[in-house]
């Protein structure tokens, strides 16, 4: 083991690598999103998906993450919701 990526409170379901932008995307059965430095493996920023209002999330529930082929935007699933964002900053583009 090289490193050991703390950051997700539930366990991860989901990898996306970007070769352009050196950065490998992880998300979890928290919802959350995080974005991790491929230099270091150092964790530059992370976000929790918006869950609607009213709505309770699943214990079970999977985020997924695939990269577009620009390696910059990706697509994230969780549920029912579908979200574009920008990486490195993690700016949710539409959703």
């Amino acid at each position: 083991v090289k490193s050991k990526l703390k950051g997700h409170q539930k366990r991860v379901t989901g990898l996306a690598f970007s070769n352009v932008l050196n950065v490998l995307v992880s998300s979890g059965a928290d919802a959350q999103l995080c974005v991790w430095s491929l230099d270091g493996w150092e964790k530059q920023v992370s976000k929790f998906l918006q869950i609607p209002s009213g709505r309770v999330p699943a214990p079970l529930a999977e985020t997924r993450v695939q990269f577009h082929q620009d390696q910059i935007h990706f697509l994230t699933v969780h549920e029912t919701q579908l979200a574009i964002y920008e990486a490195p900053k993690l700016e949710c583009v539409k959703q």
